[in-house]
């Protein structure tokens, strides 16, 4: 593996939308990073080993955004 990790997905703006299903994201700093109202739809899938799984800024509209059956896990030390 390599030493650093990876940013992450970023979205941005109420109309845009990141779809996570069946898949791993692995080893990134923010693993997905939603800012103004970005929705993000995740099921069935394994965050592992981010500094931070999912994160939503304030956003005074609210958010659809919809998390199901995942698993956020730290395996490595340090």
């Amino acid at each position: 593996g390599c030493n650093a990790m990876w940013t992450g997905i970023e979205a941005n703006g109420s109309t845009a939308i990141v779809n996570i299903t069946n898949s791993t994201i692995r080893e990134a700093l923010t693993a997905v990073n939603s800012l103004n109202g970005a929705r993000v739809n995740a099921s069935n899938s394994l965050f592992e080993n981010d500094w931070e799984g999912i994160s939503f800024n304030t956003f005074n509209q609210g958010n659809p955004s919809v998390i199901t059956g995942c698993t956020f896990r730290t395996t490595a030390a340090g």
